[in-house]
């Protein structure tokens, strides 16, 4: 477990009397130990409020792990306040309404009411974010995971895609009035994690999540996962992340390595 050259740099060092044998055994329990990786991805994004597109973040993680997202701070701008850095945070992956897959591509309380002419509408905005793990047999494969099939989003016999509950989704059977305004989560397919923050609908906002952290004890867990953040509320507020998301690995700090858009 140690290398015969190493023994002899370590014992011509003139101001340590050690032993070779203290060096060998010092060099096999080094062996032993875990390598671990400091790299972290940060985020900065504007989360405008928008029934037609979410963002995400993938990374890879080796359980038992987390996802720590409780660096993440999250603030209310007035429209044309913030400008992303292309250049440093790089955006991809795109998917609109004609693409029949969902494939690849705290805090206040809100209330939702119903108007005279049977809208829904809420008051203040809620900021979904969902961690779930991908698949290997999808996440490989050439087309990617359905995140429909995933229980994030809802699909028709006639193949409309939406993953926020918007007016059309609930006429369309999609979702229900209740959760107008939110991210669609069917909760007999959805094996991930989901919190929940709300945004007043008026005055300055800037807070992290609370719970910020997710934890993945199964070793068998091991492999893609995604963050996906929905401001559906399509009358609410922009609202900015920055920070960063850390993924701890089994064997140390390893970075998400995918930021993008997602339509539909």
């Amino acid at each position: 477990c140690f290398t015969f050259q190493l023994t002899q740099v370590m014992t011509r060092i003139g101001h340590l009397k050690m032993s070779s044998s203290y060096w060998r055994q010092l060099a096999c329990l080094l062996a032993f130990l875990p390598a671990a990786y400091a790299e972290i991805k940060p985020i900065s994004a504007l989360l405008e409020p928008d029934s037609s597109h979410i963002q995400y973040v993938e990374g890879y993680l080796t359980a038992p792990g987390s996802i720590d997202l409780s660096d993440l701070r999250f603030y209310t701008v007035g429209s044309g306040e913030f400008l992303v850095d292309d250049d440093e945070f790089a955006t991809g992956n795109m998917m609109d309404d004609d693409d029949d897959g969902g494939t690849r591509r705290l805090d206040g309380e809100s209330v939702v009411r119903r108007e005279e002419d049977g809208a829904f509408k809420v008051e203040g905005s809620s900021l979904d974010i969902a961690v779930f793990h991908l698949p290997s047999e999808c996440a490989t494969s050439r087309n990617g995971c359905d995140w429909v099939d995933l229980g994030i989003g809802a699909r028709t016999d006639e193949g409309v895609l939406r993953y926020c509950c918007s007016q059309d989704a609930i006429d369309m059977k999609m979702c229900t009035g209740a959760n107008w305004g939110r991210l669609i989560i069917d909760v007999d397919k959805f094996k991930g994690k989901h919190r929940l923050m709300n945004i007043p609908d008026t005055g300055d906002f800037d807070s992290h999540l609370k719970f910020g952290t997710f934890e993945e004890k199964d070793p068998k867990s091991s492999g893609i996962y995604t963050i996906a953040f929905a401001n559906c509320n399509v009358e609410g507020r922009p609202l900015v992340v920055e920070g960063n998301t850390v993924w701890k690995s089994r064997h140390g700090y390893l970075p998400g390595d995918k930021f993008g858009w997602m339509y539909f």
